[in-house]
């Protein structure tokens, strides 16, 4: 999947790996050789792109904190997350995990779509009646249909069926009674490297979004509720 290119170096001045990210990304290139070194660099880079975007819309109102950018720090967290779940579910080989988590990442760039659409619908996304999540799907099937056969593909390895059955090839054991070949279910190279390229553009576009939402609509993450009022000024500071 073709996406504009989200990982600038330049962009995260600010930040750093955590130890936990570092070492999941560890992990990845112990367990997952098949993945590239520069395809743990993009990952990588969406990690500090993340936390730059948090800084950002933090900066926005940094004493109150507004309807609207709580939604939109929720967005940028709720992919950080993900993205974090799928890496470790990889390492652990959870396929099913895995495939919750990726259908996960896309209806989080969906929801961001869908506030770009119409930015005064952000706070919307904290009230608690929720918004349906097919508005929202619609959206991202509108800006990019590539994503309706991905939403359908991930969603029959989240439900119960074929694709989520996963079969590794049969290694042999020897009991009491001879060799077997047993069933397995577990996480073939093949198979991380598909949640890879779907995982790095997903998350490229959700970087893209964020970024450009921010640009446009500061005057919106101003917007909504108060829902955390700051402490004033003292005299001094």
């Amino acid at each position: 999947m073709s996406v504009p290119d989200a990982f600038n170096p330049e962009c995260h001045g600010k930040t750093f790996l955590s130890k936990l990210e570092d070492q999941t990304l560890s992990n990845l290139r112990e367990k997952r050789p098949s993945i590239s070194s520069s395809e743990v660099s993009r990952i990588e880079e969406y990690f500090l792109n993340a936390k730059d975007a948090y800084v950002r819309i933090s900066e926005v109102s940094l004493r109150d904190l507004w309807a609207s950018q709580w939604a939109l720090l929720g967005i940028n967290q709720r992919a950080y997350q993900l993205t974090m779940a799928t890496l470790q579910q990889m390492n652990e080989g959870n396929y099913v995990a895995c495939g919750h988590s990726i259908r996960g990442i896309l209806e989080t760039l969906s929801a961001v779509l869908w506030v770009e659409a119409k930015p005064d619908r952000l706070s919307s996304l904290v009230e608690f009646q929720a918004v349906s999540i097919g508005k929202m799907m619609s959206s991202s099937f509108e800006k990019y249909p590539i994503l309706k056969n991905k939403y359908k593909y991930w969603s029959s390895v989240t439900h119960p069926g074929r694709n989520s059955n996963l079969l590794c090839p049969p290694s042999v054991a020897v009991t009491e009674k001879g060799m077997i070949w047993p069933i397995t279910f577990g996480f073939s190279d093949s198979f991380a490297s598909e949640i890879i390229n779907d995982l790095i553009p997903f998350c490229g576009l959700i970087n893209i979004h964020i970024d450009l939402f921010i640009t446009l609509n500061e005057e919106v993450l101003r917007s909504g509720k108060l829902v955390l009022k700051g402490r004033k000024k003292e005299s001094g500071q």
